[in-house]
């Protein structure tokens, strides 16, 4: 780390004044741009789940930068060393819409998505229920952890259970707190960690298991605020047929007194059958 941190110091002070000059506008000049960025990047490689995305529409890059740093912090060092001494960052992109070198080599190939992109209704939300179930929670997976931190998306919500936005953060763990309740433990880049969206759906940060950085919620109110999660394609895009309604029926409802309230197709029922 010393090494690297001497190499990109000299590669840094020689190459790329545009970068010096973008340090200095935001930190001042108290110190050198340099000392700022070593600073920086051994804050975020020393604590990777403190990376916060501020008051910035950052969410995807601060996430990004935390699980590379959590994950493969080499990478991470190799995109500030090239951003330092060429003030850009180059990516490969293959077309597809989880790109690896973006999101990491860990994260599974297979996009779920609970609306449909181009009307912003809800499509087939019963088997993008079903098919969360089975993937993440450890009593329809087989008892599988999760391996590796994989990115979703969550349709935030105000107290009010109103629609506020689409937000990216990374599901960590699937785990039962102290109480035996199962919940959700996962990473989210807004420096306000603790957030109420609403319904009785109030984000803990301390309390239920939650270890340094991880937000968390219970397993149900979390899935009722997810729009979007990653999935191995090898599993198929069959609902499972051992998730039964009653499992779903409530966060189905959860979902559709707030973000989907406006999001039913026509003729769908904003209540599932639990039988």
């Amino acid at each position: 780390m010393l090494r690297w941190c001497r190499h990109l110091t000299a590669r840094y002070t020689k190459s790329c004044r545009a970068a010096r000059a973008r340090l200095a506008l935001g930190f001042g000049d108290a110190v050198p741009p340099e000392t700022h960025l070593l600073a920086g990047v051994l804050q975020v490689i020393g604590q990777p789940l403190g990376v916060g995305q501020g008051a910035n529409p950052t969410c995807q890059s601060a996430r990004a930068s935390a699980m590379l740093a959590l994950i493969e912090p080499d990478y991470l060092l190799h995109l500030v060393s090239q951003a330092s001494e060429f003030d850009t960052v180059l990516m490969q992109f293959d077309g597809n819409p989880i790109n690896p070198q973006f999101h990491g080599w860990w994260v599974l190939r297979d996009c779920a998505v609970a609306v449909d992109v181009a009307t912003g209704n809800l499509a087939d939300y019963d088997i993008f229920l079903r098919r969360f179930f089975a993937i993440y929670h450890p009593h329809h997976n087989g008892d599988i952890p999760v391996s590796h931190p994989q990115p979703a998306g969550i349709a935030v919500t105000d107290p009010n259970q109103q629609f506020v936005g689409w937000h990216a953060i990374a599901i960590l763990r699937v785990a039962e707190d102290q109480n035996g309740r199962m919940r959700v433990y996962f990473y989210n880049p807004k420096n306000d960690s603790g957030q109420d969206w609403g319904g009785g759906v109030v984000v803990s940060t301390s309390g239920n298991g939650e270890r340094y950085g991880e937000s968390s919620l219970e397993f149900e109110k979390f899935l009722s605020r997810v729009y979007l999660f990653h999935d191995n394609p090898l599993r198929g895009l069959d609902a499972p047929e051992d998730i039964l309604n009653a499992a779903i029926a409530p966060v189905y409802e959860l979902a559709t007194e707030s973000w989907a309230s406006d999001r039913l197709p026509e003729g769908v029922a904003s209540r599932f059958d639990p039988e």
